[in-house]
């Protein structure tokens, strides 16, 4: 099927970018066009996260950071989930509550988020009175992922959405995924090259801050045009 939409939403040219001595990209040249599904992977350390805090803007920002070469990304509203838990001491149904209309039924709401994945909507309603902070890591994350795709961005940044998940909720989220993505832009980080097969259309590879490959996935895992890609999807790492 053809992509709906062509057009380059996000562009980096050369870009390098650190934190006082501590060079973490190293001049890496993408895009990545509106209304696609795009994975960054590679080993930890490798520089994804920062990657996608400089593409969110105001989360990169550091009295120590420097950036050489050029990001470009239209402007248009962003939702991020971020690696480490928001550990709030609020319910799902308090923060529900304040994000909707009054006439809203938040528990109609979180089962039509998760149709047809009827188990994690039934978590989520099981724990929906008690405070995030009381939830187990798994529970959390998909408290902070559901929320994440409730907001009406375009762009959506997710780093691990799929970090703490049992196998059967992280087939769930990709499929959740699979869905939205001809309605938004999502990037997504991880380490699971399984998951992000699913997920995307397009794969880009850093290892130790450096650009090794970007391909569309199939060819990604299929054909992949250097050793060290190869590597990666023989040891993960």
């Amino acid at each position: 099927m053809d992509k709906p939409c062509s057009t380059i939403m996000i562009q980096a040219k050369k870009l390098s970018v650190g934190f006082g001595e501590n060079q973490v990209l190293y001049s890496i040249s993408f895009s990545i066009n509106q209304l696609s599904s795009t994975a960054i992977v590679g080993p930890g350390g490798s520089g994804k996260s920062t990657l996608l805090k400089m593409i969110e803007g105001s989360r990169a920002t550091s009295d120590t950071l420097w950036k050489r070469g050029s990001l470009e990304v239209e402007h248009t509203s962003t939702s991020y989930l971020p690696q480490k838990s928001l550990l709030e001491s609020e319910t799902l149904f308090q923060i529900l509550s304040a994000k909707c209309q009054p006439s809203t039924d938040i528990y109609s709401l979180l089962r039509s988020v998760w149709q047809p994945s009827t188990d994690i909507a039934e978590l989520l309603l099981d724990q929906i009175e008690k405070p995030l902070s009381s939830l187990n890591r798994e529970s959390r994350r998909l408290v902070e992922f559901t929320l994440t795709l409730l907001s009406p961005a375009q762009l959506l940044l997710l780093d691990e959405p799929d970090a703490d998940l049992r196998d059967e909720y992280r087939d769930d989220v990709a499929k959740l995924l699979q869905k939205l993505h001809r309605e938004k832009t999502i990037i997504t980080v991880t380490h699971n090259i399984k998951f992000a097969r699913k997920i995307a259309d397009y794969i880009i590879l850093l290892v130790d801050g450096k650009l090794i490959e970007a391909s569309e996935t199939e060819k990604f895992f299929t054909e992949p045009s250097r050793p060290r890609t190869r590597d990666f999807l023989r040891t993960g790492s």
